[in-house]
């Protein structure tokens, strides 16, 4: 790299990390990431990173930039967001181990506990996928069977129950094509799914979801939480707290 490119490429970090500060002085505190606050050097410094990696698309527009510490940031490389999260190496520096020494955490013990972890977190992944497939394909009733019953949902100022697949099934054929008729709904992409917790049989999911039109323009961008539960039929999302309407 010659020197004006090292000043450019120092140039354009530093912009990012103004126009990020600006935007959000809170997240400037922590990683994205694994939550942990920044400290001055050492694996906890603060980076930028490009959630989907610029080897892989991913550009320098500002939804795509976030605050890093540095180990999340080298540990994540170029894989993209979700690969990441649901990564064990993540769960376990989410837990708090190697975070002052910048060890690689869970080398050492309880894999065991680790394997139950994955596979949770797999099915959790696994299940809001196939949620957010059948919603975009307008199957109802597919929609439906990726949920737990009874199934709460917390949004619009409202609580709402469904007891069974069927009373769901309902509400999914109404729903859908009244969002696209009133809203211009095309399909809704997943922003980020991060591990919250993981625990025997449950998972909980920080999520962020954007709908979109046909053309490409945002609707809107809703931040939810979603409990998965394991149950007798497999991984089910049983509750959901939304700012979606």
């Amino acid at each position: 790299m010659t020197r004006l490119a090292a000043v450019l490429a120092r140039l354009r970090e530093r912009r990012r990390d103004a126009v990020l500060t600006r935007r959000n002085r809170d997240e400037a505190s922590w990683c994205f990431y694994c939550g942990a606050g920044f400290e001055v050097g050492g694996p906890a410094a603060r980076t930028v990173d490009h959630r989907l990696p610029r080897s892989r698309g991913g550009t320098d527009g500002l939804p795509n930039l976030v605050f890093a510490c540095r180990a999340c940031n080298a540990r994540k490389a170029d894989q993209p967001e979700e690969a990441f999260a649901a990564s064990r190496w993540l769960a376990d520096r989410r837990r708090g181990a190697g975070i002052a020494t910048g060890a690689t955490p869970g080398e050492d013990a309880g894999m065991a506990d680790h394997a139950k972890d994955d596979a949770a977190v797999a099915g959790a992944m696994a299940v809001t996928d196939a949620f957010l497939a059948t919603f975009n394909a307008g199957d109802a009733r597919g929609h439906a069977e990726t949920l737990g019953f009874p199934h709460v949902r917390l949004a619009s100022d409202q609580v709402r129950i469904w007891e069974h697949l069927d009373e769901a099934t309902a509400a999914m054929t109404e729903a859908i094509p009244l969002l696209r008729e009133r809203a211009g709904w095309d399909h809704s992409e997943w922003d980020h799914r991060r591990v919250i917790h993981t625990g025997p049989g449950k998972v909980h999911l920080d999520v962020q979801f954007t709908r979109y039109r046909s053309d490409g323009s945002v609707i809107g961008v809703y931040p939810a939480v979603y409990v998965i539960v394991e149950g007798d039929d497999g991984w089910r999302i049983q509750c959901r707290s939304s700012f979606a309407p």
